[in-house]
């Protein structure tokens, strides 16, 4: 005889800036096999999946939504669990900035666009914020130091933001999300 094991998962999403609740986030749970939930947080800010949306032996991913937001995600697993449990992910959600976000400088050899491995580590933040992330569309710039004339430089900074948007898109980010700028 195997006894039931029931699971719940709550939190509450409060504006990382404010810390004031945010009512009507999207959150969602996806199961490992694919089986998708939608709810909306209320007006406190607080959502609940009770023990009829989880299963025993699976892995479950959260992921949390607003517009203008930095969504959110995490992996849930009730694989070690032999008890009843309740999951708790309290969230702060992070406004998405007007003005640009810089990352780490990515340096070249003179006259090159290969991607040397060092950078392609930094370039993984970036990575898991296009995939938490679907409706973010960003740009990517390069630039040349002057020693060449204009339309070599002009050629060989595209070549160099072209790159980057190649990294990434190996990595299964959307084309569709980065736009090249040299």
């Amino acid at each position: 005889i195997r006894k039931n094991i029931f699971f719940n998962l709550s939190g509450i999403v409060k504006d990382e800036r404010t810390l004031f609740t945010m009512n009507e986030v999207q959150v969602s749970l996806v199961s490992s096999d694919k089986v998708s939930i939608k709810i909306f947080t209320n007006e406190d800010g607080y959502y609940a999946f009770d023990s009829t949306m989880f299963e025993e032996d699976k892995t479950y991913r959260l992921h949390i939504s607003k517009d203008n937001f930095f969504s959110v995600s995490n992996d849930i697993s009730t694989f070690e669990y032999t008890d009843n449990h309740n999951f708790v992910y309290d969230v702060l959600l992070k406004p998405i900035p007007e003005e640009p976000i810089m990352l780490p400088d990515i340096l070249y050899d003179l006259g090159r666009w290969d991607l040397k491995p060092q950078y392609q580590d930094s370039l993984m933040v970036l990575v898991k914020i296009l995939n938490d992330n679907p409706n973010l569309i960003i740009e990517l710039r390069s630039h040349t130091d002057s020693r060449a004339s204009l339309e070599f430089n002009d050629d060989l900074s595209q070549k160099r933001a072209q790159t980057v948007v190649d990294f990434l898109v190996g990595k299964g980010i959307d084309p569709g999300q980065l736009v090249a700028k040299g």
